[in-house]
């Protein structure tokens, strides 16, 4: 894809329909988070990027586990895709930027 085929209705389609989107999206927003709070699993920065607080400890420990073994189970996809749309902007820069 170009840069200019990714729009925010792009990215959240393919989070609702895509399991490797959902895991991959964790992964790419694992890797805005510093490594102390990667480490414990919280957000200690208000920096904007990376996990919110609420969602630091579970998607940290989902996109972990995506990266160690390439997939989540029916219940963790539903549960991220149920908090992955607030990322959207981030997950759009993440996009264009590659």
């Amino acid at each position: 894809m170009t840069t200019a085929e990714w729009t925010k209705e792009r990215i959240l389609e393919l989070i609702a329909t895509n399991h490797t989107m959902v895991g991959r999206s964790l992964v790419k927003l694992l890797a805005r988070q510093t490594a102390d709070e990667v480490a414990t699993k919280t957000t200690r920065y208000h920096n904007g990027v990376g996990f919110s607080g609420p969602d630091a400890t579970i998607l940290t420990s989902f996109a972990q586990q995506f990266a160690q073994k390439g997939y989540l189970s029916n219940k963790q996809l539903a549960l991220a895709r149920k908090r992955l749309p607030k990322y959207h902007r981030q997950l759009l820069e993440e996009a264009n930027a590659a």
